[in-house]
């Protein structure tokens, strides 16, 4: 299944000479850092066994430029950033609603735990319809040299009022 991934171009660069690529706790942010292991213990539940690493955050839909800069600041995008598409076998997949993601992230970020009852936030396993729904997130254990379809750097990329207006995707016609 097609899935689109931003990250740092570092991590396309471990890719290219590297055959897999684990999310590192290092660079998650310590207040992020229990709503990650949260997603990682729901991914242990499904199976998939992830280690010691926090997940792969992909998009179950090509991202548009509106989606990159909603997400990293232009700060960010100038440290070096590029949209990885991947072809990866869907058992190693675990999709959610992003919607539902940000609330219970918020509410680990306002009170710095996991819900005590965290039945109510699991529902963001199911409770969506199709994979055209533009809120679909995926997360992997791992990203695969062999799952790599196309990079492209966006670090030269800056906010545009026309790119953010139009929401147009990311083109791949000038790959890396």
């Amino acid at each position: 299944m097609k899935l689109w991934t931003f990250q740092h171009t570092k991590v396309a660069e471990h890719l290219e000479y590297n055959n897999i690529y684990y999310g590192d706790p290092k660079h998650v942010d310590t207040n992020w850092l229990i709503a990650y292991q949260w997603m990682s213990e729901r991914m242990q539940e499904r199976n998939i066994n992830i280690q010691n690493s926090t997940p792969i955050w992909l998009w179950a839909y090509q991202p548009t430029f509106s989606t990159l800069y909603d997400l990293l600041s232009e700060h960010e995008c100038s440290q070096g950033v590029c949209l990885i598409e991947v072809d990866v076998p869907g058992e190693q997949a675990v999709f959610s609603c992003y919607d539902q993601w940000n609330t219970f992230l918020y509410y680990c970020l306002e009170h710095k735990r996991i819900p005590i009852i965290d039945n109510k936030y699991r529902k963001m396993f199911t409770s969506f319809h199709d994979l055209t729904h533009r809120g679909i997130q995926v997360t992997l254990p791992y990203l695969k040299q062999e799952w790599v379809c196309q990079v492209k750097d966006l670090t030269s990329y800056i906010r545009s009022d026309e790119w953010c207006e139009n929401n147009n995707l990311i083109s791949f016609e000038a790959n890396i």
